[in-house]
This record gives structure tokens, sequence and C-alpha cells, in this order.
């Protein structure tokens, strides 16, 4: 958080949205790369962006096995899901788990977030990832546990393929 002085004097609180801010930096950087090629420098800029917003998420309900899982079907970069998502949906996909996460780690119990679940699938279905093979990380018992399956997916998507080849499995 961080706070305006206005004219008067009188401070204000605002609220930094590091969802938001990574979805403009995101499209900007697709169509900056659409015209430089690879640029390292602007990379380093994305990557940047995707460490605060993942700090955002930290804790992060991580399974073993589950950044393999999606590692391996990686095919897209995070600035290449332009052709099937909104840089409005994304925004507000990532500003969404932003927020999911604020609450699970204050200890409210969260359901209903089916909304946040099919704008994160799609995300990732765009990015190559076949969500139906990450309910296996599941927990039966944990009413908000696809959610946090499916958000702890998105950021490993996002962290992996900012950082590595498409091919980082492999590698």
């Amino acid at each position: 958080m961080s706070l305006d002085v206005d004219s008067r004097g009188e401070t204000e609180e605002l609220e930094l949205r590091t969802g938001e801010a990574l979805a403009h930096v995101l499209a900007t950087a697709s169509v900056a790369f659409e015209f430089l090629g690879e640029d390292l420098e602007l990379e380093d800029t994305v990557r940047r962006y995707v460490d605060r917003w993942i700090a955002e998420l930290v804790p992060l309900d991580y399974v073993d096995g589950m950044a393999e899982v999606v590692g391996e079907q990686l095919n897209a970069k995070p600035w290449e899901v332009f052709e099937n998502v909104s840089e409005d949906e994304l925004s507000l996909a990532l500003e969404y788990a932003v927020q999911f996460k604020r609450r699970l780690n204050s200890g409210a119990l969260m359901i209903g977030a089916e909304d946040l679940e099919v704008r994160v699938e799609r995300i990732l279905r765009s990015m190559g990832v076949k969500t139906e093979e990450l309910y296996r990380f599941e927990n039966s018992t944990d009413p908000s546990s696809r959610t946090k399956v499916l958000v702890t997916a998105l950021a490993l998507a996002f962290g992996i393929s900012s950082v590595r080849g498409r091919s980082w499995a492999q590698e």
C-alpha cells in the first residue's frame, strides 16, 4: 500500500494492485515483442512484475509434482495469452487471485470462487496447460482446494514460462 497526498494536504490510502499492473505490463510486452522480437531487457522487466505478483500469492498451496505437470505442458509465455484472453479478463483474474489468497491467508473460509476458477482455467489453457490434469492435486476435504490448485498452477505457469525457454522441463 502507499499514501497519496492531494493538493489540500490530505492523505488517501491507495491499494497497490499488482495483478492489474502485471496484466498491463504483459499486454505492453505482447505488442513490443511483436515489433522487437526477443528483448532481454523487456523480458527482465516482465519477470520482475511476475515475481511481485507471485509474492502477493505466497504462501502457495504447492503439492509435489505440480511444477512438473505444469512445466511439461507449457507452450506459451504469459504475454502470449492475448489471442484467447483479453487484457481486462487477465487483469481481473490476476487481481482476483491476489484477493482470494489474501482472504484465505487471513483465515476466511473461501468457497464460491467459481468465477476465478473459470478465468484461471482459460488462462492456463491458453498457455497449453490441460487443467483437468491438475485436479489430482486437490484435497477433497477442503472446499477451496480446486481454486487453490488453479491459483498455484497459474503462479507456476507464469513463473516458469517467464524465466525459462518453452522446453524448460527437458533442459
